[in-house]
């Protein structure tokens, strides 16, 4: 289960059950669950890895834009 962005009115989470599920959470609470499967992951290690995974990104394109200029 993973963050896949943040929205105006909460976060769209994606979890790995059969169907790959996204759904909407509108706070992170201590955890989120899947309504589809019931399988939880606690909210602040969501976070940690969409903060991270997103800095890698920007540091990438910033990388590339330093090797293509």
């Amino acid at each position: 289960m993973h963050l896949t962005r943040r929205m105006e009115r909460g976060w769209l989470v994606r979890c790995e059950c059969p169907g790959q599920t996204e759904f909407r959470v509108r706070r992170l609470g201590i955890a989120v669950e899947c309504p589809r499967c019931g399988r939880t992951a606690l909210a602040p290690d969501l976070v940690t890895e969409y903060w991270t995974r997103s800095a890698s990104r920007k540091a990438s394109a910033a990388r590339a834009a330093l090797l293509a200029g």
